[in-house]
């Protein structure tokens, strides 16, 4: 569970923050645990029904969601259902707005570096769970510790000694994992738009659009970590896998972060954040860029 601490100033932010620790920012007020919940509802019944248009009539199952509208009654009854819980939450993203907008002058600031890449191809998004989020508008850095999720725990290691001797300062086991795909997010949690700091590290595969290190993975990436566990992983395994790891994985390090958006693959990041509840979007992209986006678009 991330641990949530007060500041004492409002944007000034006068410490760096401990991995894998929060901060609201001040005035800041904590998500309704009601609310919480239709929103996170909201962003399951999206994820569903996206993925029901792609793979109508199969017995898909992705992150626990195996029930899909698969008729066109299923269907129907989703979007309704979705439009009930937009119109439930829309008063609650308005009680935020107060909170967004003394976040603004923080992030046009802190997050410069990296706003006129969000401007020009989208935002990128994560999403969080219940214990791990609760504030509309929060400062993070990531844990240091990171356990993987779907991939082998040593071959997350492994590619992550081997990212490191090749340069790269954001690994998979520092970073928060992001995508420009909001439907992809809000299968992981409640679903907020992140905006790194200046001081920020990022890390991307240009090979792997969403890179899992386990035996559902593609043939050549299962075949290189079974070579290497099969000759016994050590310090010198750099030098004779090395050069595939590279041609294999294709990193690219604090370059181009435009294209993995533009491309849909998954971003690392490593460094101070600002996170933002998706279904302010809206606000947030007329406060930062003054662009208007149609208000159910989030």
């Amino acid at each position: 569970m991330v641990r949530i601490v007060e500041l004492f100033e409002a944007l000034d932010l006068p410490r760096r923050l401990k991995p894998g620790e929060q901060a609201n920012l001040k005035g800041s007020s904590n998500v309704d645990p009601e609310k919480y919940q239709d929103m996170r509802n909201l962003h399951q019944n999206q994820h569903e029904l996206f993925r029901a248009d792609l793979d109508r009539g199969s017995n898909f199952k992705y992150q626990g969601l195996s029930k899909l509208p698969k008729t066109n009654q299923d269907r129907q009854e989703e979007k309704e259902k979705i439009t009930a819980l937009k119109s439930n939450i829309k008063n609650t993203s308005e009680k935020y707005l107060e909170e967004l907008a003394h976040a603004i002058p923080f992030i046009k600031q802190k997050c410069s570096k990296f706003l006129p890449i969000f401007h020009n191809v989208g935002f990128i998004y994560r999403g969080f769970s219940k214990n791990d989020a609760n504030h509309p508008v929060f400062y993070g850095y990531p844990r240091q510790d990171r356990l993987p999720l779907d991939s082998d725990k040593e071959w997350q290691k492994i590619f992550d000694d081997f990212s490191e001797h090749y340069g790269a300062k954001a690994l998979r086991g520092n970073s928060i994992f992001c995508t420009s795909l909001k439907l992809r997010s809000q299968s992981y949690g409640l679903s907020y738009i992140i905006l790194p700091t200046n001081d920020a590290r990022y890390t991307f595969s240009r090979k792997e659009e969403d890179l899992i290190l386990s035996s559902e993975a593609p043939k050549q990436i299962i075949q290189f970590f079974e070579n290497i566990d099969e000759e016994g992983y050590d310090y010198k395994s750099w030098d004779k896998y090395g050069m595939e790891f590279i041609k294999l994985f294709g990193l690219e390090m604090d370059e181009d972060m435009a294209w993995a958006i533009e491309n849909n693959h998954e971003i690392w990041i490593k460094g101070h954040y600002i996170a933002v509840l998706s279904t302010l979007e809206p606000q947030l992209r007329e406060m930062l860029f003054g662009q208007r986006m149609a208000q159910d678009a989030a």
